[in-house]
């Protein structure tokens, strides 16, 4: 939940800066961060054992 709040605090802020290159690279932070969770999700479903497998 950490990373998370913070790649979206760090999104929020690059808005708040004005600078196009701090907002794409946050954007970048917070794409790759939901890519993360999104491909890792069925390994950390069955490690903590919530699958029926």
């Amino acid at each position: 939940m950490i990373p998370g709040t913070l790649a979206y605090s760090f999104l929020g802020a690059s808005l708040a800066s004005g600078s196009i290159t701090l907002f794409f690279i946050a954007a970048l932070a917070f794409v790759t961060l939901i890519g993360v969770t999104y491909y890792f999700r069925e390994s950390v479903k069955r490690w903590l054992g919530l699958t029926n497998d």
